[in-house]
């Protein structure tokens, strides 16, 4: 038989074995049209001795030709990211088509790659929808590292994330909190209501995140787009990985980005002409600046002052930015408190004890204020199990390998993907017990875990270099509005449902809130005298 006959037969069998895989996983259309693609890059490929070099790379899965184990993924990654990881430990290696990706689940690997190896990892790999959506990939949370990099990283640490800045949105935060909570108390008057938590929690948070951003609460909702966004965001696109597959969009990736990216540039470029258009009035007026004012003002500064171009702010680098900020602070708080509430209706034990914190520290006579927040150990502990068991972003956002390393005794390839999965550090028996899936803040009473990247059993923000800089504003939203709803009501859900109805299941994307909306009913429990402080 001649080899080129025999090289027929496989690329054939290949073909067939490829689009059985697919058609199991329900897109037959899309690999088969994927792997046709490639039939020369097979032929290619068969021609080639094998490697026998001695490079070690961590153990993993053996892939398919060309896809390697992208059809393993699915569409919850973490999840089946730590099945593997349980056969094949803490450090592993997958390929991403022909990409190594490299995924760690435990903290000490963790702290090995973001910490040790940070200058090696603290890039990002270019993706076609960072390139589209965030204006050919500006902003700060998917641009690759650099001097571009880190100036927009300083622009947002000194100037819009510091805790000065933050502290002096305070009062929008209490104002639409207490807003939210007065329209919840005026429906439970009337009776046994059932409140949609899920519409309730991400209207209120984005009622805060546009008053803060853009000085004024937008009459329509970009929650849809959001979501819309961390699905684009979350899904492993193969043009990715084989570009020469990426004019065909066989996921209809390139097209839904396109059209979402349509939509956020008319909202979000809306909101700096009428910054410009009533620029003279609002400073003569002296309006509390927001996000927006302050990147028009640094930009007309940069460009006067600097001599470097990578340290000028444009229009559309204070669009990706804002889009950057948008998405870490709507649609990452949204979902953690959404789980919060979800894990406290299932641990009814859970909700009382935290009611009986809020009763001790701020009383029955008024809402809860920011200064109280400091004071609540037991939220502290609610909301790091929370984000143990839940974290918005369970694989954190990928990280890129700007040379070769050799870690834990493997070789690192240069080009490698990271992938750190902090679900599946959360479900780690070895670091957290056997009850490690188990809700239980007090596995927190006197240990001294943090969520600010250095202990890393517990990193929902990411460490090192890419930690996400929108932390400390991020959590005092999510503390604020935990806080008081679970201070001003009892809680229940509806009638006939029981806390094992209750479904926890997830909806993949970037960010994973629960797949269902919460729906529970609420009963006032403050005093009358605290009525007052809403009005």
């Amino acid at each position: 038989m001649s080899s080129s006959f025999f090289n027929v037969l496989v690329v054939f069998f290949y073909l067939v074995l490829i689009g059985l895989v697919c058609w199991l996983q329900s897109s037959a259309v899309t690999i088969t049209c994927l792997a046709l693609s490639s039939i020369t890059e097979i032929s290619r490929k068969m021609k080639k001795k094998k490697n026998s070099t001695s490079y070690r790379l961590p153990p993993g899965p053996n892939g398919l030709p060309i896809l390697g184990n992208l059809h393993m993924l699915g569409n919850l990654p973490h999840q089946n990211l730590h099945k593997l990881s349980l056969r094949y430990g803490p450090i592993m290696c997958i390929k991403l088509g022909p990409v190594p990706a490299i995924v760690v689940s435990s903290p000490d690997m963790a702290e090995l790659f973001l910490k040790t190896h940070d200058n090696i990892f603290a890039s990002r790999p270019a993706r076609d929808v960072s390139e589209i959506m965030f204006y050919k990939t500006k902003g700060m949370g998917f641009t690759p590292y650099g001097s571009y990099w880190r100036y927009v990283r300083k622009v947002c640490s000194v100037h819009l994330l510091n805790s000065s800045k933050i502290g002096s949105f305070d009062s929008i935060r209490e104002k639409e909190v207490s807003i939210a909570v007065e329209s919840i108390r005026s429906l439970s008057m009337s009776g046994e209501v059932e409140v949609n938590l899920t519409e309730k929690i991400g209207r209120l948070v984005e009622d805060i995140s546009h008053t803060i951003f853009f000085g004024y609460k937008d009459g329509e909702s970009f929650i849809p787009i959001l979501h819309e966004v961390m699905r684009i965001l979350g899904a492993f696109n193969v043009a990715d990985f084989i570009p020469y597959v990426g004019a065909l969009d066989l996921q209809g990736l390139d097209r839904r980005t396109k059209a979402i990216s349509r939509r956020i540039d008319k909202f979000i470029t809306r909101s700096i002409d009428d910054h410009l258009r009533e620029k003279v009035e609002r400073q003569q007026q002296k309006h509390q600046k927001d996000i927006i004012d302050i990147l028009l003002s640094l930009m007309n500064e940069d460009n006067e002052t600097s001599q470097h171009e990578d340290e000028k702010l444009s229009g559309s680098d204070i669009k990706a930015i804002v889009l950057d900020l948008l998405i870490g602070g709507i649609d990452t708080s949204t979902a953690t408190i959404g789980w919060a509430l979800a894990e406290l209706l299932r641990n009814p034990h859970v909700m009382k004890r935290l009611q009986k914190e809020l009763e001790t520290i701020v009383g029955m006579d008024r809402l809860v204020q920011e200064t109280d927040l400091v004071n609540l150990e037991y939220l502290d502990m609610v909301l790091k199990e929370t984000m143990r068991l839940h974290p918005a972003a369970p694989l954190l956002v990928p990280h890129y390998s700007m040379e070769e390393a050799k870690i834990n005794g493997y070789d690192i390839p240069k080009g490698s993907w990271l992938m750190v999965n902090v679900w599946g550090i959360a479900r780690n028996q070895q670091v957290w017990s056997q009850n490690a899936e188990d809700f239980y803040p007090e596995r927190f009473i006197g240990v001294d875990i943090e969520l600010k990247g250095k202990d890393f059993r517990l990193t929902p923000f990411g460490s090192g270099r890419r930690k996400c800089p929108g932390m400390e504003m991020g959590l005092k939203a999510v503390k604020m509005i935990l806080a008081q709803f679970v201070h001003c009501f009892e809680w229940k859900l509806p009638i006939g449902m029981s806390t094992e109805d209750l479904d926890m299941k997830e909806t993949a994307g970037l960010t994973v809130p629960r797949a269902e909306h919460l729906i529970a009913v609420p009963k006032y429990r403050l005093s009358s005298s605290a009525d007052a402080s809403m009005q």
